[in-house]
């Protein structure tokens, strides 16, 4: 099964308070932020006009103006780009970039347009990286969320007597289309695929809160980590059977070596021994009973005397 997952999520910020906090994680101003490589923070990246906390905040309040957000408002969107860990392992920043820039141009449009946009921060210090798209929902001067996001969408029929009508879409079926349309004009592009889709089948669809994600990252991180320790082991033991297969090899060589040299001896023997077989049948019968006493005077020559 494919893990090439084009992954976007969008949560709704109610107050001014929260809209602080986003942006102070977004620009980590949050003291020891868990999760976060302080040593790789320099490698985040911000668009030029909106790369800090009070450019943001300026944007924001620009925006909004005079307009007084009424009780229970949306005051902003945060959208959440990222990837499955596999397919991120295997991007380049320089993509992953191309990525993160065709995500907002596409998050721009559900959003009511770049002049919307409150932040742009893309996370290359967590574990795997991802995009913080901020938007302000303004549309004709006030916070209008349910027209993007919303729950009631306008659809026009030709063969109704009246010229349109409207029809209830909950805010699951919207995210779900949302998540369709993302994969199929972002996702696809950078060879990815949308994730499982459960809305609509009966399946709960259990997606992991941040906290919930960071509870579970340090059991996650301590069991990849013995993974690795035991790839290691099995890494080590590995190379010293080959060295000892090396080994092994070295001794048989030199062993095969060593028989070359006794074959030259026994071939050389050999010579030695046609030359005497050609010199005895070239012998006399007396010449050959005087080499025969000969080699028996010098055997016995040869032999170790014993003392009485």
């Amino acid at each position: 099964m494919s893990k090439n997952f084009a992954v976007m999520r969008i949560a709704k910020i109610k107050s001014k308070k929260q809209l602080r906090g986003a942006l102070s994680h977004n620009f980590r101003l949050m003291p020891d932020t868990e999760g976060v490589d302080p040593e790789k923070t320099k490698y985040n990246k911000h668009v030029p006009n909106l790369d800090t906390y009070d450019k943001c905040m300026s944007q924001y309040d620009e925006r909004l103006d005079k307009h007084k957000p009424r009780k229970g408002a949306v005051y902003a969107h945060e959208l959440v780009i990222t990837v499955s860990p596999e397919k991120a392992a295997e991007m380049s920043r320089k993509e992953l970039i191309a990525y993160f820039n065709d995500a907002t141009k596409w998050a721009d449009k559900m959003n009511g347009g770049g002049k919307n946009r409150v932040s742009v921060a893309l996370h290359f210090d967590e574990q795997t990286p991802h995009a913080h798209l901020i938007y302000i929902p303004m549309k004709n001067g006030k916070l209008a969320s349910r027209d993007m996001l919303g729950s009631i969408q306008e659809v026009i029929d030709p063969a109704a007597k009246r010229k349109s009508y409207r029809t209830l879409k909950t805010s699951a079926d919207r995210l779900s289309e949302f998540q369709t349309d993302f994969a199929d004009k972002v996702g696809l592009k950078h060879g990815m695929v949308r994730g499982v889709k459960r809305h609509g089948t009966g399946e709960s669809v259990n997606h992991q809160t941040i906290k919930e994600y960071r509870e579970k990252l340090p059991k996650d991180i301590e069991r990849m980590t013995n993974d690795i320790k035991s790839l290691k082991e099995d890494k080590e033991w590995t190379l010293s059977e080959l060295s000892g297969a090396k080994q092994e090899l070295l001794k048989i060589q030199s062993e095969v070596n060593g028989l070359g040299g006794v074959k030259n001896v026994l071939e050389s023997d050999i010579e030695r021994l046609k030359e005497l077989q050609q010199t005895v049948k070239t012998m006399t019968l007396n010449a050959l009973r005087e080499q025969i006493a000969s080699i028996e005077q010098e055997q016995e020559y040869s032999r170790p005397r014993m003392g009485r």
